[in-house]
């Protein structure tokens, strides 16, 4: 039957097709992405696991189970598309349920619906506004503008003309 299927795929470490379908409901991603983002998370959580660097969070709501994470040093060494991300430290933050600088593979796929083409202009605005805010105070100001463009300007000029730059 399909629901020890399901159950199957879940212990072994892998989402089922009704599981990433149901996430495709929920975020901008098809399940064939998410399906994707998964088979990326595993094989890097293994490569990592190999190096012995893998580590483990516990969310909130499952102080009895812990989940395989990857660190945004380590988004950051595999995954191209972050390698050269300036932001990334703020967005692993913001999709963190613990705010940890780690993300598992349900808060990954969120990540990656956050960043996809179908994702809502509303949305991806009130992403951008929280990744800017850098003190949280619910105001982007002239400290938040300024950490933001020299963050953007990093490693294209020196600090020196970035500071002026961003001034």
């Amino acid at each position: 039957p399909a629901h020890s299927r399901d159950l199957f795929c879940r212990k072994r470490g892998q989402l089922s097709h009704s599981t990433c379908e149901d996430i495709a409901n929920v975020t901008f991603l098809t399940s064939h992405e998410v399906k994707n983002v998964e088979l990326v998370f595993l094989l890097l959580t293994r490569l990592v696991k190999e190096e012995g660097e893998l580590q483990y969070v516990r969310r909130r709501s499952e102080e009895d189970h812990s989940h395989p994470a990857l660190t945004t040093a380590q988004l950051r060494q595999y995954l191209p598309e972050f390698s050269q991300n300036e932001f990334l430290p703020r967005l692993v933050r913001l999709f963190s349920e613990t705010g940890e600088q780690k993300l598992t593979l349900i808060e990954l796929i969120d990540l990656y619906s956050a960043l996809s083409r179908r994702a809502e202009l509303k949305w991806k605005v009130t992403i951008a506004f929280c990744v800017f805010d850098y003190d949280e105070d619910g105001v982007l100001d002239k400290g938040d503008l300024f950490r933001t463009i020299t963050g953007m300007l990093r490693g294209t000029t020196t600090s020196k003309t970035m500071t002026k730059e961003a001034a």
